[in-house]
């Protein structure tokens, strides 16, 4: 514990590769699954992500310890770029709460014809969850289709609800919603405080909502 409070801490990949050496040698899976998650996040390689990946699916576990949501989002990335596939990293990209990952990471198991066909109906169903216009068209394509991917996608969008929102909209209002400042999101997703104001602008206009609050609130009903 120790040696991955002080790796959270200073957030450099070597200090993350002894925590997880040192996890792994002692039997402590949590704390190497935690490990190799911000490892895949900060500094993604084959032999961290096939160990991260293989233990997500065999502990389940999708809330890692120590291991904050947006850091989970780009482990989840760093998994599918480096051409891992399996539900449980859909389930992760899920869980951590950024729609444009969500997105891209259930795009690259969908188009992957060599993915487990779990883990590319788990990305359908994730897209699903979004309710955002690109993840409906995705899901309107797909749905031509006469597999099972097409399918699964008929059945999510007969029961999604679409807000209208992108991706990036849903993520700020998201931030937003736990209290997050403009200069705060900005700096959480690299981005200026004028685009996330345009971003927060364009979501309470597409939601009909005054303010931001009156938005979230929206956002919350839209997910129930």
């Amino acid at each position: 514990m120790p040696l991955l409070l002080s790796a959270v801490a200073t957030q450099r990949p070597d200090d993350f590769d002894l925590v997880e050496t040192c996890a792994r040698r002692v039997g402590n899976v949590w704390a190497q699954v935690s490990a190799l998650a911000w490892i895949a996040a900060l500094n993604p390689n084959p032999r961290a992500a096939r160990w991260l990946a293989m233990l997500l699916e065999a502990t389940g576990w999708r809330r890692l310890v120590l291991v904050p949501p947006e850091v989970a989002a780009d482990a989840a990335l760093g998994l599918a770029s480096l051409g891992l596939r399996g539900q449980a990293i859909v389930e992760l990209a899920s869980t951590a709460g950024r729609p444009n990952v969500l997105l891209d990471v259930s795009m690259r198991h969908i188009d992957d014809t060599a993915a487990p066909l779990a883990s590319r109906l788990a990305a359908v169903e994730a897209l699903g969850t979004l309710g955002t216009t690109r993840a409906a068209d995705v899901l309107a394509r797909l749905g031509r289709r006469n597999d099972e991917l097409g399918r699964r996608a008929r059945i999510v969008s007969d029961r999604k609800r679409r807000t209208g929102l992108t991706e990036r909209e849903i993520e700020v209002l998201q931030l937003a919603r736990v209290g997050g400042t403009n200069r705060e999101i900005a700096e959480q997703l690299s981005l200026s405080q004028h685009t996330i104001a345009r971003h927060l602008a364009n979501a309470r206009a597409k939601l009909g909502a005054a303010n931001r609050t009156e938005a979230a609130m929206k956002l919350d009903e839209l997910e129930v």
